[in-house]
């Protein structure tokens, strides 16, 4: 029974070896930084408005991880820093239907304690 037990943790241990990925945005270059802050967003059912869309890009998804008991706790702002980074390494304008999702549940399978996750789509517009 107990060499059971183990071998159905190293199999569920070994499933999640994932981990999520986080830029470091101390290292990301000047330029990048401001085509990010320049990505637009809007909201699901956003009343806002955004220009005429020519190209959906795809899903795109991001974090802010708290990986250490001593590191900062995890951010809406920071989560949606990462998204824009993401946004910008594929080309995209703009990012719609943006979604959050927070859990403070312990991630062993991503890597984190806690983590703020965010989503949207990644879109180009008409020029």
């Amino acid at each position: 029974m107990g060499k059971l037990l183990l071998l159905s943790l190293l199999f569920t241990l070994a499933g999640c070896s994932m981990f999520v990925p986080v830029i470091d945005v101390a290292n990301v270059a000047t330029e990048t930084m401001q085509k990010a802050h320049r990505i637009k967003v809007a909201e699901i059912n956003s009343a806002s408005k955004y220009p005429e869309i020519s190209a959906r890009l795809g899903s795109i998804t991001a974090y802010s991880c708290r990986k250490g008991l001593t590191d900062p706790p995890p951010t809406r702002g920071d989560a949606l820093m990462q998204l824009r980074l993401n946004a910008v390494a594929i080309g995209a304008d703009g990012i719609k239907d943006l979604a959050y999702n927070s859990d403070s549940n312990i991630l062993f399978c991503i890597n984190c304690w806690e983590t703020v996750q965010v989503s949207g789509v990644a879109v180009k517009f008409l020029q």
